[in-house]
């Protein structure tokens, strides 16, 4: 890779790193269903003339926004909601192995030991960071997230079987579909948004703009860029710098403190991260999308 496309995948993974940490703060202040349909809506219209029409089809589009947008969306935002946001990114964290497992279920893929390996540790560090929950609401707050990571799982196999376009036009559908199934979603779980949005201030607003570019259209339109231009297996290995981020941008802006628990158990995560990034093997099949809600 050049030095240029090197700085851009780095970018990428700071700035999906850095929307969790903005997402905390906004999700105490615009319910979490209605702050994602707000950016999907957003992120939508902007990336509608990179996909006017797609090959995919439209029952196959549905099942996979609902899978890896609408649901994955409004379970990790609760999730955020309840726990520290650098628990929740190292939580998330599962949906790594949980794509694997479900590639292979589908025969994307053969399991090998050093991804089961990898898989383990990435398990193990995830318990010790979670340690022994001091309230239930906290053990809730890790079921939503990890959960998401199970339905972002899902949505990326269902991808790679069903996805009949580019990556970015396939996350351009993604957005269209499921803009309109958060708003639904949004009515039945969280009642008529108007009154929030009507005390919504103009921070807050700033915040979901900045939401819907900086973490779903420039991050995806450049990483796109680079899976188009190189093998999956160049460009895979810096998704480890995500949670490196968020973990980090957690700790300095909103002053979560820093716990044994979180180092040891982010580090033996981490380095089952780059077994299975470093060391897995990846075919040059049309990549997933992780869609927006990595947020």
């Amino acid at each position: 890779m050049s030095a240029v496309d090197v700085c851009i995948a780095i970018l990428v993974q700071v700035l999906w790193g850095a929307v969790l940490t903005l997402a905390k703060p906004l999700v105490g202040q615009i319910s979490p269903i209605l702050l994602m349909a707000l950016s999907y809506s957003m992120a939508a219209v902007v990336l509608y003339p990179a996909a006017p029409r797609l090959k995919t089809r439209p029952l196959h589009l549905l099942l996979i926004s609902a899978s890896a947008g609408t649901i994955q969306a409004s379970m990790l935002l609760s999730g955020l909601a309840i726990l520290p946001a650098s628990t929740a990114m190292l939580v998330l964290q599962l949906q790594i192995p949980f794509a694997a497992v479900l590639a292979w279920a589908v025969g994307r893929d053969k399991p090998n030991l050093r991804n089961w390996l990898g898989m383990t540790l990435v398990l193990i560090g995830i318990a010790i960071v979670i340690g022994k929950p001091d309230a239930e609401g906290r053990l809730f707050g890790v079921a939503l997230v990890a959960v998401s990571g199970m339905f972002w799982a899902s949505g990326q196999v269902g991808i790679a079987v069903w996805g009949k376009d580019s990556g970015l036009a396939i996350y351009a559908g993604l957005l269209r579909y499921a803009a309109p199934q958060l708003w639904v979603a949004t009515l039945l779980f969280e009642g008529n948004p108007l009154s929030v949005l009507q005390a919504t201030s103009t921070a807050s607003w700033i915040g979901v703009v900045i939401l819907a570019f900086i973490g779903c259209v420039l991050p995806y339109t450049l990483w796109y860029r680079l899976l188009l231009r190189y093998r999956v297996d160049e460009v895979m290995p810096f998704s480890v710098l995500m949670p490196v981020v968020g973990v980090i941008l957690s700790i300095l802006q909103l002053g979560e403190p820093v716990t044994y628990g979180l180092a040891l158990g982010g580090s033996v995560l981490m380095i089952g991260l780059c077994i299975i990034a470093f060391g897995g093997r990846f075919s040059r099949r049309r990549p997933a999308t992780p869609a927006c809600n990595r947020t």
